[in-house]
């Protein structure tokens, strides 16, 4: 045999070999959720949390890659970063992550998603604020355990609540709280708050009605004529105004007593949404 040959039979065996090595190494095949988002900082279809990132400089966390996510670290403690990175916890309703990311896309919140069945189990590093949606229902031990113990702010939506209920906070979803129906708006309590004025400037006065919907939503509210100590009454019920709407417990809690479809917020909802985001996550 010449030595042409040889050499020809040899190269062939490399290249097969190099071919097969490369088709096995695929650093992504643990990645457990995809929102499918646009997000708010514009994310895409790439923005996954992960939990065995062969690329990710020190811990199995977000994907650090170029597909406009984070790294490991906290979000907000790179140099050039504004970004907020807001993790939206639903009940089988992935689509809903698109919404928020939509009604947010003008702000400097990023949207993530994650199923509420996977909360017990995902690594939360690099999350900012965590939004429960009226999706999520919080019936399991072990996922409210988790957020108890990650310490990181939330907001808590309409029947979302029981997470609350479930912490030991005195708002939420409550046992023989009441509910309206088709509710757009809500009364103004402390405009002076940080929360009616950054990032954006609502330009409110106190008792001033605004409206945060253009279409009616089921409003869980709570008798708070005698407001708990460490709670704020931020938006009380349009009708008869000693009722609460949305409130602030501990200053790193807030929960928004309306049902929640991000398409409907008008720009006022859209701003008072994201200043609640925003305040969580250090405007005070």
């Amino acid at each position: 045999m010449s030595r042409t040959l040889l050499a020809l039979i040899l190269i062939s065996s490399l290249i097969w070999a190099f071919g097969i090595f490369s088709c096995n190494n695929d650093d992504d095949d643990d990645v457990y959720y995809d929102p499918g988002g646009g997000g708010g900082g514009g994310g895409g279809d790439d923005d996954v949390i992960n939990d065995d990132d062969d690329d990710n400089d020190d811990n199995d966390t977000v994907d650090d890659d170029d597909n406009d996510t984070v790294d490991d670290d906290t979000a907000d403690d790179d140099d050039d970063d504004d970004t907020l990175y807001l993790l939206v916890i639903h009940n089988d309703e992935a689509f809903i992550v698109d919404d928020y990311a939509d009604a947010l896309a003008s702000t400097e919140i990023e949207v993530w998603g994650l199923d509420e069945d996977l909360v017990a189990t995902s690594d939360f590093s690099g999350v900012d604020v965590i939004l429960a949606d009226t999706s999520s229902n919080w019936y399991s031990t072990a996922a409210v355990n988790k957020i108890a113990s990650l310490e990181l702010p939330v907001i808590a939506v309409y029947e979302a609540g029981r997470l609350f209920d479930n912490l030991g906070l005195q708002i939420g979803w409550s046992p023989g709280d009441n509910i309206d129906f088709g509710m757009r708006s809500g009364i103004v309590n402390q405009a002076d708050h940080t929360i009616f004025k950054q990032p954006y400037n609502l330009n409110v006065v106190g008792l001033e009605e605004i409206t945060l919907y253009t279409a009616g939503m089921r409003l869980r509210y709570h008798d708070l004529i005698v407001v708990p100590n460490d709670v704020t009454l931020l938006l009380e019920r349009p009708v008869n105004s000693d009722w609460s709407a949305i409130t602030i417990e501990a200053t790193n809690y807030i929960y928004w007593g309306y049902e929640m479809d991000p398409n409907y917020l008008t720009t006022k909802g859209m701003q008072l949404l994201a200043n609640c985001i925003h305040y969580l996550n250090g405007y005070k």
